[in-house]
């Protein structure tokens, strides 16, 4: 991982996070929270171009007036996801971003609260990504489907699909 973002190992550590259909580390440098690296199982929802197109459709996003989004790390090739190999050969799309404070949602006694702020920002990103035409998105993250045991909420139609 280090290599992939031009970090020198004696400075980085990584401590887990949480643990979903994703690993989620903190990244410390020289001991301070720097970045946050998610790290995909294999095949997760169409592998690296997938995450890819996420990447693509989170940085449209960032012109969005009183949405705050983290910002995601470009690796030492300027690509923004990478695919990282275990001694066993097998292939782990990994992406960074910057570290942002603050508390996670699944780790709140009631996250309820925070359900209004978060629809009203997926109806602005819906009408922000209108425009988008680069992004592939899979029909099964686009319809809404069930993943891991737990739902995927419906995005709807997010730029150019495979079939288009």
């Amino acid at each position: 991982m280090c290599a992939a973002w031009g970090i020198e190992k004696s400075r980085a550590e990584i401590k887990l996070i949480t643990v979903s259909e994703n690993a989620t580390f903190v990244l410390k440098l020289d001991g301070k929270e720097e970045g946050v690296v998610r790290v995909s199982q294999p095949g997760y929802v169409g592998g690296p171009q997938a995450v890819a197109s996420e990447i693509l459709w989170l940085n449209a996003l960032h012109d969005i007036d009183g949405v705050r989004l983290i910002n995601p790390v470009p690796t030492v090739r300027g690509t923004f996801v990478t695919t990282i190999h275990d001694t066993s050969g097998i292939g782990w799309t990994v992406v960074s971003t910057k570290f942002v404070s603050g508390e996670v949602l699944e780790d709140l006694d009631n996250p309820a609260p925070y359900y209004e702020t978060i629809g009203s920002w997926a109806a602005l990103f819906h009408e922000a990504v209108a425009p988008l035409e680069t992004a592939v998105w899979l029909p099964a993250v686009q319809l809404g489907s069930v993943e891991h045991g737990r739902p995927i909420p419906a995005l709807g139609p997010v730029g150019k699909r495979e079939s288009e």
